[in-house]
């Protein structure tokens, strides 16, 4: 099942397996879904090879967001591998392929000093998992057309605080 324009192209959602992901699937069932288990975003090499055929928009669901799991060492470089390493792999895709990359992303990447956040504010994060969504926002804003979403909050199906 895809999403398809007027020119039959179609929207790939990766993460698709998470709280977000679960929504954009219900939100967009045509919508090409792929888990965690579907494709790592970390595996650069499977992104490669992943079928990109008739995809227009890659939207990016897939991310590390367990906040304190991150100042873990464990954690530290999970977060570091998806949110900055598995954005920075899309990236590469969606500049390869010319495609627009939506980027859900949040606004850990600031300090709080700030009330309401402007889009222009300079990044600033205070901890690892802000620190590493930070870095895949970096990434993501080199593709000539994308978006950066930031959200301080997902609540929906499955684990909410």
């Amino acid at each position: 099942m895809t999403v398809s324009g007027p020119d039959g192209a179609t929207m790939m959602i990766v993460g698709a397996g998470g709280q977000l992901g679960t929504a954009l699937r219900q939100r967009f069932p045509q919508a090409r879904a792929l888990t965690s288990a579907d494709l790592d975003v970390t595996d650069a090499a499977a992104l490669r090879r992943a079928d990109w055929g008739g995809v227009r928009t890659i939207v990016n669901a897939a991310a590390y967001t367990d906040v304190d799991g991150a100042e873990t060492a464990p954690g530290r470089v999970t977060a570091w591998r998806v949110n900055a390493g598995g954005a920075a792999h899309l990236a590469r895709i969606a500049l390869e392929r010319e495609l627009t990359l939506v980027h859900v992303s949040t606004d850990y990447v600031f300090d709080g000093t700030h009330d309401p956040h402007a889009e222009d504010e300079p990044l600033s994060p205070l901890g690892v998992y802000g620190q590493s969504k930070a870095a895949g926002d970096i990434a993501v804003a080199l593709v000539p057309r994308h978006y950066i979403l930031r959200t301080s909050w997902v609540i929906g199906d499955g684990h909410n605080f």
